[in-house]
């Protein structure tokens, strides 16, 4: 029999590499995509001049991670500072990372409108601990490469590269701060996570930046023209109302019970919402379930004529009024936790 000698050298190298491959995989953190910290300075100079890192490191807290900003920096040596976040031992939890990632991003999304594309599925992006040892920034390049030698079934390259090297135009302090105390709630409340993942596509395919609302209550009949719009504002539609949804169910025909359940979550079901015409929020709900079934939920049902449409006022109105629900329901939780 003949022996096999295999040199030290490449048993001592094949371990380095097998090593490092189990360090990469237990031991991680956690990028959060699709945001930038904010800062008075931008880009800002250092960690002094960024805001929202209290709220987010005491969040931290209640969910069981620690919480930090790191710069993102690319071969130019130009970057921002972004969230990236650990569990203790830099455990790895894939799913309880991505699940805090889409929280906060929905709150966020809830508070300012859309901050991501429906394309992009991931919230946060795996990477060795060993990369912020004793260090303040990352190279972009780094964590495309990581990305690239992954497993093809576990790559979300472009999400990624297209999250990291676009900088989202973010406002100041403290919407950052009611997104991050808003989190732990989230996570722990299926249905409030449920009613700002729908809004927050709702959004996507359909918004109104606070400073195209004069245009729209200009022109109330204003309805989409092509039929590729036209869908995005069925399936906006279909999703605000599935927010309210999550949160109360199905809409009781009877008003008592709607009231009811309305006030279950902290809303007053009589207010008045101050848009082209004042309207109690029951009677919206009321209006947005009934504009579901005619012009969007269907697709057997005739729209020849303009007033078969969602006109954008009408659909603008009814995201005002799932917003006001779904902040409500969350104040309310917020007011229990105290």
């Amino acid at each position: 029999m003949h022996k096999i000698y295999i040199p030290l050298a490449r048993v001592r190298f094949s371990y380095f590499i097998l090593k490092k491959i189990r360090y990469m995989n237990e031991h991680s953190c956690y990028l959060l995509l699709n945001t930038i910290i904010p800062s008075r300075i931008m880009p800002p100079p250092s960690v002094k001049n960024l805001e929202g890192i209290i709220s987010a490191q005491q969040s931290g807290k209640i969910l069981g991670i620690e919480i930090r900003p790191i710069r993102l920096i690319s071969s130019d040596q130009r970057g921002y500072f972004r969230y990236i976040f650990f569990y203790p031992r830099y455990n790895r939890n894939d799913r309880d990372a991505q699940y805090i990632g889409d929280c906060f991003l929905n709150a966020f999304s809830v508070l300012n409108g859309p901050i991501n594309s429906q394309d992009e599925t991931q919230s946060v992006f795996r990477f060795p601990a060993n990369l912020i040892y004793k260090k303040q920034s990352i190279l972009i390049e780094k964590l495309l490469e990581i990305e690239r030698l992954r497993p093809f079934k576990e790559r979300d390259l472009i999400s990624l590269y297209m999250s990291i090297m676009s900088i989202p135009v973010m406002p100041i302090g403290n919407l950052f701060d009611k997104a991050w105390r808003m989190t732990p709630i989230l996570k722990e409340n299926k249905k409030l996570f449920e009613a700002t993942r729908f809004f927050s596509i709702s959004q996507t395919d359909f918004y109104v930046a606070p400073g195209q609302i004069p245009e729209i209550l200009s022109d109330p009949s204003m309805v989409p023209i092509t039929s590729g719009a036209q869908s995005k504002f069925e399936n906006s539609l279909q999703n605000a109302f599935k927010a309210i949804e999550a949160l109360i169910g199905d809409p009781p025909k009877d008003d008592r019970k709607l009231f009811h359940k309305l006030k279950e979550i902290g809303v007053n079901p009589s207010l008045e919402f101050d848009t082209l015409e004042r309207k109690p929020i029951h009677t919206i709900i009321r209006k947005m379930n009934d504009a579901r079934d005619k012009k969007s939920a269907h697709g057997s049902t005739p729209r020849k004529k303009p007033e078969d449409l969602i006109a954008a006022k009408e659909l603008m109105e009814y995201q005002f009024c799932a917003r006001f629900i779904i902040l409500t329901a969350i104040e309310l939780e917020m007011k229990k936790m105290k």
